[in-house]
């Protein structure tokens, strides 16, 4: 939690995000891979613009593994 009191926003991010998996894997998710993809379909969800979800999803997909 303390890295959320420098001015990175990227290093904050990342402590509020770790946070939430290891709060979500605590209460009784499988594991924190589970966690954090519960965490994505929400943030997914969450997108207002349609055009900025598809270029997220795509961006998803382009992370993947097998090309």
């Amino acid at each position: 939690m303390n890295d959320r009191k420098h001015s990175d926003l990227q290093a904050k991010t990342r402590a509020i995000i770790d946070d939430a998996i290891a709060e979500l894997y605590l209460m009784g998710m499988e594991s924190a891979d589970d966690a954090a993809c519960l965490m994505a379909i929400q943030a997914i969800i969450r997108i207002e613009g349609d055009e900025k979800r598809k270029s997220v999803i795509e961006f998803a997909n382009s992370l993947r593994g097998d090309g």
